[in-house]
């Protein structure tokens, strides 16, 4: 289950609701970006750390990113790789057809076993189209308090607007 807002500009009504975390699709979700990272989509780096070991994990979280520069925002998938810190342990687990997180036989790893199992092996840079800065990743819980305080700017317009309620979603 993950959170959510909505976002609407006041002046041209652009509207968005924002899904972050991870809802019922995950599993598909995990399984493209791993995917992608394979055939070079996320990058050469990307493919040749993903493909080094098929132990390599990769965040399929969904994370709001915000541009320090020009307030560009996103939504995305985190995208950073992670290895077991247990290798022996993890394979075992992980292949073991009674413990096997899976999806149509495709294993993947919540990002909650990320945190407490893996290790981060490379960070996902996410890079402002607009302006080419390095965006900011702005945690759920920052969200929620910060909503009131922050307005963003407006995709559409440019307009700076405030967030809306947060709720759940799934």
């Amino acid at each position: 289950m993950g959170k959510g807002f909505e976002y609407t500009c006041k002046k041209c009504h652009y509207s968005e609701y924002v899904n972050l975390g991870v809802g019922m699709s995950f599993p598909r979700v995990y399984e493209y970006l791993i995917d992608k990272a394979h055939d070079g989509s996320l990058g050469f780096r990307w493919q040749e750390l993903s493909t080094r070991c098929n132990l390599t994990a990769i965040n399929a979280e969904r994370k709001f990113y915000l541009c320090p520069k020009c307030s560009n925002w996103k939504l995305d998938y985190d995208k950073s790789l992670y290895h077991p810190i247990d290798e022996e342990k993890t394979a075992a687990k992980l292949y073991h057809p009674d413990s096997i997180w899976q999806w149509n036989d495709f294993p993947y790893v919540s990002p909650r076993t990320l945190n407490s199992q893996y290790h981060k092996l490379a960070h996902y840079a996410h890079i402002c189209k607009e302006c080419g800065t390095a965006m900011l990743c702005i945690q759920e819980s920052e969200l929620h308090h910060l909503h009131c305080k922050l307005q963003f700017k407006c995709p559409s317009c440019g307009t700076y607007n405030r967030i809306g309620s947060i709720g759940f979603w799934d």
